[in-house]
């Protein structure tokens, strides 16, 4: 096997490199394989190109789970051609042609990494005594197992039953060590958790600075924790809709008997995963105000929820992504597209062209905790009028909970952008707003802010984008996981569960789960649990995976086929524009076999021993 060449420098991006092909064949004129590992600046770039594999989640147009639920929404011309992650919004993709293909870049990354482990042992440190290389050995052994377990669990969360690899396969190996069958769902999960376990005593509890990206014990834990918690999920715990899914040797790959157990070891993860964080230093996040500047209790909640995400490496974030540093030149910058256009005179970016719907920004509570069709305090029958002698803002956008005015702009609203505060103008050939039908718009009428830094400048002479990383995991993730899986399997709210959900709570401005629903148990408490998770993670990709997981998907996001849900951006006047309506230039469609990704037919065609996912 050969290799390009051979890096004498290594640029972690973030400590997350982009992707580069390490591996890639080569003329017979230029080093082998060997020669990566001489030294031990050429074994550790080897480790750095183990990464590379790693989804960009920064790139809006490549991130999977992002622009693919009804959570957000392109401008009105936009097309399928162009913006191809549309097809999974609108169902018009198919296992000849699955969009993005989660399944052979991650077999390509495990593949890598067990070449890594293969060929460490042969280096010979020219630069550092061998108890010195010895100890970084240890930890890029681990990094690379971790890596091995993340690369498994990505094809799980997406295609449900896989092919586990346990070691490097030979290209010339026989056919039936080269292609093998997957295996059922519960011992794929069980064998990843062994490649977690196996990796987690030699990797470091925290990393520094110049690192920050890199493996962790800690993001080992929390990835268990976040697989235990899907097991014990509808979609894999008992779920009949899966009786036929067989292989060919007549083995389920699905159990379709439930196993309450599934939910305590998914509670008893979460708890470990969450004593490592809080061990290492991790916490919620809390804005600190500037010098000089005074919040109100509603204020700081509101900016505890703005910054979240965008605040980088804060102490609640557990792993974040960098490998990609978007510019507002990139064809997938997440804040080129979803900062409204206007704020600067420039006729490029920012675009403005991709923010929530109204479907979304419905799921966000009331001020006291509750949906907003089930608070008696919140005007819902009126919600699209505006208060009699008010001028701005109907009763939709009142009263509402800090999550939704940290992670949404809306028409006469706040927006943080350029370290200052602007007020958005959103209708018809307003400033922000729709100019006509085929340029780039905010179709719903509403702007993403959760994923614009506020520090973020643009003008009609120079943009400049303030970075940060990507929120692959986030303790609020595992404080909530914890809760639901103790809810599930007690039927109760109780202890540390409660106390942290509770945190949650607090951080956001909210009651506690006493005040909002006293006595809430069972299946009721449950459903809290679910629409706590939804609100909290909305617009980070999250979506996806728990609507499948919880067998919700296709009940919930029915009736878009026709198209998504917002308000009517061609409307001049309040009376206009706050009128919910169907956007019929952007469906979406999800139906019932969409829960598993469909494996890519050239695979099935290679490998005899390999079966569709149902529907496909």
């Amino acid at each position: 096997m050969k290799i390009k060449h051979i890096l004498l420098s290594f640029c972690l991006l973030g400590a997350m490199l982009s992707a580069c092909d390490y591996l890639d064949i080569v003329p017979d004129d230029t080093p082998t394989l060997d020669d990566a590992f001489k030294t031990e600046t050429g074994a550790e770039g080897f480790v750095f190109a183990c990464y590379s594999k790693i989804p960009n989640y920064m790139h809006f147009r490549e991130n999977t789970s992002w622009v693919t639920t009804p959570e957000l929404v392109g401008s009105a011309h936009w097309t399928v051609q162009w913006f191809t992650f549309m097809q999974m919004q609108q169902a018009t993709y198919n296992a000849a042609d699955p969009v993005i293909d989660v399944w052979q870049s991650s077999y390509d990354g495990i593949r890598q990494c067990y070449t890594f482990l293969d060929n460490i042992d042969k280096v010979i440190p020219v630069k550092e005594t061998p108890a010195a290389f010895d100890a970084k050995k240890k930890v890029w052994k681990a990094e690379v197992k971790f890596l091995i377990a993340y690369y498994h669990f990505l094809l799980l969360q997406n295609y449900g039953p896989i092919v586990v690899i346990d070691h490097l396969i030979p290209t010339d190996a026989p056919a039936e060590e080269m292609f093998q069958a997957r295996l059922p769902y519960d011992e794929c999960v069980n064998r990843i958790a062994a490649m977690f376990d196996e990796a987690i005593p030699d990797l470091p509890e925290t990393v520094n600075e110049a690192n920050l990206g890199r493996a962790t014990s800690v993001i080992a834990e929390s990835l268990k924790a976040r697989m235990f918690l899907y097991a014990a999920s509808p979609q894999f715990n008992g779920n009949t809709d899966y009786s036929d899914f067989k292989d060919k040797e007549g083995t389920q790959l699905i159990s379709t008997t439930y196993d309450k157990e599934k939910w305590r070891k998914a509670m008893d993860q979460c708890w470990v995963a969450i004593q490592a964080a809080e061990r290492s230093g991790r916490g919620l996040y809390y804005y600190t105000p500037k010098a000089g500047q005074v919040l109100s209790a509603r204020d700081q909640a509101i900016a505890n929820c703005r910054y979240v995400v965008v605040d980088p490496w804060n102490k609640e974030l557990i792993w974040g992504y960098t490998g990609w540093k978007e510019s507002f030149a990139d064809a997938g910058s997440i804040q080129a597209h979803i900062i409204p256009h206007g704020i600067s005179a420039s006729t490029g970016a920012p675009y403005g062209a991709l923010g929530p719907t109204l479907w979304s920004t419905n799921l966000f509570l009331t001020e006291n905790a509750l949906p907003i069709d089930q608070d008696p305090k919140f005007h819902y029958a009126d919600r699209f009028k505006l208060p009699e002698g008010e001028t701005e803002i109907p009763y939709l956008h009142r009263n509402r909970e800090p999550r939704f005015y940290g992670a949404v702009g809306f028409d006469d609203g706040s927006y943080l952008i350029n370290s200052n505060t602007i007020k958005l103008a959103l209708k018809f050939k307003e400033p922000n707003g729709a100019k006509d039908a085929n340029s780039d718009q905010l179709y719903a009428g509403y702007a993403l802010a959760k994923f614009a830094h506020p520090n973020t400048y643009v003008s009609l002479s120079s943009n400049a984008l303030t970075y940060y990383p990507f929120p692959i995991i986030r303790l609020a993730e595992l404080y909530l996981a914890y809760a639901e899986a103790t809810a599930e399997y007690t039927g109760k709210l109780e202890g540390e569960a409660k106390t942290r959900f509770n945190e949650i709570r607090k951080r956001a401005g909210l009651p506690s789960i006493d005040v909002s629903h006293p006595g809430v148990q069972g299946e009721d408490l449950v459903n809290v649990i679910r629409r706590e998770k939804t609100v909290e993670f909305m617009y980070e990709g999250q979506m996806l995976y728990d609507y499948r997981r919880w067998k919700i998907a296709v009940k919930e996001w029915a009736g878009m086929e026709n198209g998504m849900l917002g308000l009517n951006v061609y409307g001049s006047t309040p009376e206009e524009f706050y009128k919910p309506t169907v956007l019929d230039r952007q469906p979406f469609v999800f139906r019932s076999f969409q829960t598993l990704a469909p494996i890519k037919q050239d695979y099935l065609n290679k490998n005899i021993h390999l079966i569709q996912n149902p529907g496909w």
